[in-house]
This record gives C-alpha cells, sequence and structure tokens, in this order.
C-alpha cells in the first residue's frame, strides 16, 4: 500500500503513526545505549541492618501488620 499512496496517506488509513513506521523501517542502526553501572545508594541499609529489620517483619508481632504500623509501634515503644 505505501508504494501506491505514499507512507503518510498509508498510515493514515491503517490508523498507525508515522512515527513508528519511521522507526521501524529506518535505516540508520539503533542506537547503543551505554550499560549503566548500578551504584550503592550511600544511605542504603547495610546487609546486617537489612537482616535485622527482616527478622523483625517477620517476628509473630508484626507478621501481620503493615511496615508503617509497624515503625509507630516500635516508635511508641522507643526501639
Amino acid at each position: 500500500m505505501e508504494p501506491m499512496i505514499g507512507v503518510r496517506a498509508a498510515c493514515r488509513a491503517t490508523g498507525r503513526a508515522q512515527a513508528s513506521h519511521d522507526r521501524r523501517h529506518r535505516q540508520t542502526p539503533v542506537p547503543v545505549w551505554p550499560v549503566r553501572v548500578r551504584r550503592v545508594q550511600p544511605r542504603a541499609l547495610s546487609e546486617a541492618e537489612r537482616a535485622t529489620v527482616r527478622a523483625l517483619l517477620s517476628s509473630p508481632g508484626f507478621v501481620d501488620k503493615a511496615p508503617a504500623t509497624i515503625y509507630h509501634e516500635l516508635l511508641d515503644e522507643g526501639v
């Protein structure tokens, strides 16, 4: 259909965006993006702190509660 009526008219007739057609049929190679290295956040918890938090969240007293609720209960207890 494209060679007979042109790209714009063919896209309009099929309901396809012309930009999508252009991306699919481009002659240049797809740009290569550099691989991003995942950096450790400076304020992230250490593995020991994560293990402590997981153990606390999995304890019988807190297992059925939301983390925000646990946080406020621990603040009330002074932990």
